[in-house]
Formats: structure tokens, C-alpha cells, sequence
């Protein structure tokens, strides 16, 4: 962890590699150990973009922190959502960072219907989410 710190300035981000949840891929994750520009003092950032055909919601957890539920109908900017200064940055002692991503619920957006069709403009879910294939994690 002390090399990663002392690898990624403010700013600065390691990036996974595409990864998918519950079978739906196009996830991916930016995770700053010592936060961006706009970060406060001692904070990382985590960001996570996600498929933009779907709604989704997932929990961001870095270390056992406390998680944090976010949601890509609420995207920060450039399309992804996440947080500045959410986390606390890594202890450099440390012997690992693990970041989990659990998959809260995802749903079919819906087209508007053509004139005369009977659609109520639903969108169907694919369940409670108990299905632990929906979790991932990743170690920096």
C-alpha cells in the first residue's frame, strides 16, 4: 500500500479492468489513494461506471468502511458516480486495499411506446438482489 500511495498523487487514479455483476459487464472502477484535487486532507476517491442501458445501484466498500449506496441515475460527471472524499485513505502500513462492489439493483430502462400500444412505462428488475453472484471485489 506504502508504494501505491506514494505512487498515485492527488488526482491520480488505478483503474480495474472491466468487470461485470450478476452477468450485466461494462463495470468499471477509478480508485484514488490520495483522493483528487478537490479532495479533503487524508481522503480517497472511488468512482465506478456502469452499463448506460440499464439503471443500476450499487454499494461501494472500501476496506470495511462503511458503505455507501450509489446510483447511476445520479452521475457526478462524465458519467460515473462515486465520491471525492467519502473514504479514508489507506493506511500506508497496511497490506492491502480490497474495494467491494455489490450490486443493489438493476433494471431494464423503457422505451417510450408508440401511439396506440398499452404500455404503463414500467421497468422490470431482476429480483431482491440475494443472489450473491451480484459481488465483486478487487485487491490494489
Amino acid at each position: 500500500v506504502r508504494t501505491l500511495l506514494e505512487k498515485s498523487p492527488a488526482d491520480s487514479f488505478v483503474k480495474s479492468k472491466k468487470f461485470s455483476l450478476k452477468g450485466v459487464g461494462g463495470f468499471r472502477l477509478a480508485y484514488g489513494p490520495n483522493g483528487d484535487v478537490s479532495s479533503a486532507p487524508g481522503k480517497a476517491s472511488l468512482w465506478i461506471t456502469g452499463p448506460c442501458s440499464l439503471t443500476w445501484q450499487v454499494s461501494l466498500d472500501v476496506d470495511g468502511q462503511v458503505p455507501v449506496e450509489l446510483s447511476s441515475m445520479d452521475p457526478d460527471e462524465d458519467n460515473k458516480v462515486g465520491r471525492r472524499d467519502r473514504w479514508s485513505k489507506p493506511y500506508p502500513g497496511a497490506k492491502s486495499v480490497v474495494i467491494t462492489v455489490k450490486l443493489l439493483q438493476l433494471a431494464s430502462e423503457v422505451e417510450s411506446t408508440s401511439e396506440g400500444d398499452s404500455g404503463d412505462g414500467s421497468a422490470s428488475s431482476d429480483g431482491d438482489g440475494s443472489d450473491d453472484s451480484g459481488n465483486g471485489s478487487a485487491a490494489t
